[in-house]
C-alpha cells in the first residue's frame, strides 16, 4: 500500500525540532513518527526551509 502524500506545516516541523511547549505538541510528534514509519510521505514547502533555519539557529 502506498503511503499517503501530505504537506507538513512549518509549525509542525518547528515544534518537533525544538520540542516547543504547544497545545498540539503530541500531535506534531505523532505526525513525524508516522512519516518515519512510512504511513505518510511528508513534504515541506521550499520557503519553509529558511524559516526553520532561522528558528533553529537561535
Amino acid at each position: 500500500m502506498k503511503p499517503i502524500i501530505s504537506l507538513i506545516d512549518t509549525n509542525v516541523i518547528i515544534n518537533f525540532i525544538t520540542k516547543r511547549d504547544d497545545p498540539y505538541k503530541n500531535e506534531c510528534f505523532e505526525v513525524m513518527k508516522q512519516c518515519a514509519e512510512n504511513v505518510f510521505e511528508g513534504y515541506i514547502a521550499f520557503h519553509s526551509l529558511s524559516i526553520i533555519w532561522y528558528i533553529v539557529r537561535k
